[in-house]
């Protein structure tokens, strides 16, 4: 699972001044470390700007590897992540 104090995503200013929203999926391998290793798009919102900001802060992310019988193993999650305008 992450971390507490991941960064959040960076609104994009264009996406913002444009009204865009949107919610992405990613596809995340947590290593047994808790850093990254895959991290792929899985649905897209609609916005390649959107999208990549979703990926550019989930790469900083840090997670609490899985763990099997008590060792941390690699594992896959699905990440959500909104982009809404207030």
């Amino acid at each position: 699972s992450p971390k507490e104090g991941n960064p959040k995503p960076f609104y994009p200013l264009r996406a913002i001044r444009k009204k865009w929203e949107g919610r992405v999926i990613l596809h995340v391998e947590v290593l047994q470390s808790g850093t990254i290793g895959v991290l792929k798009t899985i649905v897209s919102s609609g916005y390649w700007i959107l999208d990549q900001a979703a990926i550019k802060a989930v790469r900083q992310w840090r997670f609490t590897p899985a763990k099997i019988a008590g060792i941390a193993v690699s594992s896959q999650v699905q990440v959500p992540v909104q982009f809404k305008l207030r």
